[in-house]
């Protein structure tokens, strides 16, 4: 009896330190990458804590600026604020959780790169790949379409959370400007290739679009958030 004891106290043992160490091995993970031109509102993102870096890459003069914007506190973390002349790359390290934000990427018409990168261990990583993209998430809201050419047209959204995602049809030039009841421009994509680019709204408002395209067609799709769908934010994860 003695000895099955030990043997039952030995596998309970191996099992908690199975445990201890699947929680306790960390290692860097790049959670959240970002390219674009313009200003954007990314995607939102989630901060699981412990230590995280945002890379950065810009192209082109400043300003260049980025922002974590934390919803809990609608607080504005600086990770960058560049001012006119040639923006530098760089990297900003930071600690502690934020459970839901975007970052807000103010650069030039030439592009920018950038990268978020979480320590993790491997139970927060576990949680980071079961978390379907937020885009995925998605439902219709409006779509429009046009040539070549000066365009302008107005929507209102009831929700808070929506994707704009610009599709430019062929090589040319295609700039999409989204601005507020405010009067204040939230999103400011550039593109001059084939493929989309995207920004997020976080506001239910009236919105005006002004799109400018030279040699190619395009397309504006609108999907507003499924709130019943979004990832679910516990406590302590």
């Amino acid at each position: 009896m003695g000895k099955r004891k030990a043997i039952l106290l030995l596998a309970v043992l191996s099992v908690c330190f199975c445990v201890h160490a699947q929680t306790t091995v960390r290692r860097w993970v790049d959670t959240n990458e970002f390219k674009g031109a313009g200003t954007v509102q990314t995607e939102p993102i989630r901060i699981w804590g412990a230590k995280w870096r945002v890379s950065y890459q810009p192209k082109g003069d400043g300003p260049f600026e980025i922002f974590i914007r934390d919803f809990s506190t609608n607080k504005y973390h600086r990770v960058t604020r560049q001012g006119s002349g040639k923006s530098i790359g760089g990297q900003v390290a930071g600690s502690g959780a934020i459970k839901d934000a975007c970052l807000v990427i103010r650069g030039s018409d030439e592009g920018w790169h950038v990268v978020v990168s979480q320590d993790l261990d491997r139970v927060d990583e576990w949680d980071y790949r079961q978390r379907p993209r937020p885009a995925s998430l998605t439902l219709p809201f409006g779509s429009w379409s046009g040539k070549a050419g000066d365009h302008e047209f107005s929507f209102e959204l009831p929700g808070s959370r929506s994707r704009v995602c610009a599709v430019q049809r062929s090589e040319g030039y295609l700039r999409v400007e989204v601005e507020d009841a405010n009067g204040v421009t939230v999103s400011r994509t550039v593109s001059s290739k084939a493929g989309e680019s995207e920004s997020w709204l976080y506001a239910p408002s009236m919105y005006k679009v002004r799109i400018s395209a030279v040699g190619t067609e395009w397309n504006l799709h609108v999907e507003t958030l499924d709130e019943g769908m979004k990832p679910e934010v516990k406590d302590g994860k």
